[in-house]
């Protein structure tokens, strides 16, 4: 499914531990076999705990995130089925993706959108380690192919069978051209004339459809929208197999089988088109397209933010990173400080960098590995001979080690500064203030404000058991006024009213009527807190749009 959903960020907090201690489980599992692969039963562990997280990630509708849950569960399969022709492959993809799935739930919780294109390339590598068929970004891409495509304001000279017998040829000059690189835009004028004298006649709406589509592709082309590409000009040969059908099988042939592979493709690469022409606009405004991927610019951002670790991963691998520079550098010390050194010794420590310098590629610390592989590049050439064994650079590579330890004793490495702008990045009252001790203020209100409200929450409680008495209500309406004005000073109008009304409705309805209201209305009164309180966690909690 590749429209976004917004996403319930209470749910997702509900689940997200569940989901992280399961996937722990299912990564622990995965290792255990790969050290002791005769143990099978760890892999069918890791099975059960993966179909466990696809389960749960369905029940919460978290498609994105369902499907590399389900590729990763597909993978296990494979392995114990020894159908994967190198496992050591998908040992490292399926452990890529077993710590990328925490990663993007951490993004949809700070208010991302789920959109599984996102994911697209870790999709592709777990099914290319199993040998299956990759997926194009079009197949996780679902627009109604129903919409009926609008009649073109020019009449139809012959039918379309003939018309398209007598402009085949064209069609195919152009196609011919544009293959060729040569005279590309008079290639796809002469392409879109072709299909824009066929349009009118198609009295089939698959056979309209289709060719609205096509002609917005050719647009797009045309106003470098899109760019030319190996699939794009499959699918507009696929087109000309279209044309074939109708010339043999007359103007309904498409009908019996109707390429709706085909017009999803082009719709795709429509919704995709940065150009803004009157067919391309048309074709977005009818089948919603912007719905249903998210802009290129945005989904290089997730992709981008996806690239992150998160904060628990990074203090976990940070320390592990930190075990092995400790160890390193003492052995880079016993090394400067003996007087028979045996060069094999940096040999064995340029492996151990290597491994290092591939863990920090993959969390997003490309300077330090950079500096990591400088270092490596002047043990090898001491290692080899190439280069005179001298103490002073040894030191000097010892000093690069300890300014990359200190980026990873870091809270959160280079990425503190990221994750702090990520914590205030979502549509919250406390991109207001500026100033931190203000916005450690914003916070300890509302953090005030929901200790009240969960008071409020015990008292209709208490009188729900015992609806008799009323007196436990009398202190309601004052606890709801002195929240009102903690909400009014930050400026939280609408919050702000709908506990005015409950505050009068308590009042008028309730103490001063004596009434005994009914259960269903109880509930409504303790929906209306609940609510407000979990506004209130959403401004200050990343859970998205409030």
């Amino acid at each position: 499914m590749a429209q976004a959903n917004r996403i319930d960020g209470h749910t997702l907090s509900w689940v997200k531990s569940e989901i992280d201690s399961t996937m722990n489980n299912a990564r622990q599992a995965l290792e255990a076999y790969v050290e002791t692969p005769d143990d099978e039963s760890q892999l069918r562990f890791c099975l059960n705990y993966l179909h466990q997280v696809y389960g749960t990630l369905q029940m919460v509708e978290l498609y994105g995130a369902g499907m590399l849950a389900q590729e990763l569960e597909t993978m296990a399969q494979a392995l114990i089925d020894k159908q994967v022709k190198n496992p050591n492959d998908a040992y490292e993809v399926m452990i890529r993706g077993m710590m990328q799935l925490p990663d993007y739930l951490e993004k949809l919780q700070q208010g991302q959108l789920d959109y599984p294109i996102v994911l697209l390339p870790l999709l592709n590598d777990l099914r290319a380690a199993r040998s299956a068929a990759l997926l194009s970004e079009s197949a996780l891409f679902s627009p109604n192919l129903e919409v009926d495509a609008p009649i073109p304001m020019e009449s139809a000279e012959d039918s379309i069978t003939t018309l398209t017998r007598k402009f085949r040829h064209a069609y195919h000059l152009g196609l011919l051209n544009w293959f060729r690189n040569h005279d590309v835009g008079t290639a796809f004028k002469r392409i879109s004339a072709v299909i824009e004298k066929i349009r009118p006649a198609a009295n089939d709406p698959d056979t309209s459809r289709v060719l609205w589509a096509a002609s917005g592709v050719v647009e797009a082309l045309r106003d470098k929208g899109i760019e030319s590409s190996v699939a794009i000009k499959l699918l507009l040969g696929q087109l000309d197999r279209e044309f074939k059908k109708i010339i043999d099988g007359g103007e309904f042939a498409l009908s019996a089988e109707p390429p709706k592979d085909l017009l999803k493709n082009l719709l795709y690469y429509v919704a995709s088109a940065r150009s803004i022409g009157p067919r391309v606009s048309e074709l977005k405004n009818a089948f919603q397209l912007a719905e249903m991927m998210p802009d290129t610019e945005t989904l290089e951002r997730a992709r981008a933010d996806l690239s992150a670790p998160n904060a628990a991963l990074m203090r976990t691998v940070s320390t592990v990173l930190m075990e092995d520079l400790t160890q390193v550098k003492d052995n880079l010390d016993v090394f400067v400080r003996t007087e028979e050194r045996d060069p094999q010794v940096l040999n064995e420590l340029c492996e151990k960098l290597n491994q290092m310098s591939d863990t920090l590629d993959m969390l997003g610390f490309g300077d330090q590995r950079m500096v990591l592989q400088d270092q490596v590049g002047i043990l090898s050439a001491m290692s080899q001979g190439e280069r005179e064994i001298n103490e002073t650079e040894l030191m000097d590579v010892a000093g690069a080690l300890l300014n990359i330890e200190t980026v990873l004793n870091e809270p959160t490495g280079v990425h503190a500064q990221d994750e702090e702008e990520d914590a205030d990045s979502d549509e919250s009252i406390l991109r207001q203030f500026t100033n931190p001790e203000q916005r450690k203020l914003v916070k300890h209100v509302v953090d005030e404000v929901k200790v009240d409200l969960n008071n409020i929450k015990e008292v209709f409680n208490d009188y729900s058991r015992v609806p008799r008495n009323v007196n436990v209500l009398k202190d309601v309406p004052e606890f709801l006024d002195r929240i009102r004005g903690s909400l009014n000073m930050l400026t939280l109008e609408r919050a702000s009213q709908i506990l005015l009304s409950t505050s009068h409705y308590v009042q008028q309805q309730i103490l001063n009527s004596n009434a005994r209201p009914e259960t269903t209305t109880l509930d409504l009164l303790a929906d209306t807190i609940s609510s407000v309180e979990y506004y209130l966690e959403s401004l200050t909690e990343s859970w998205g749009h409030p």
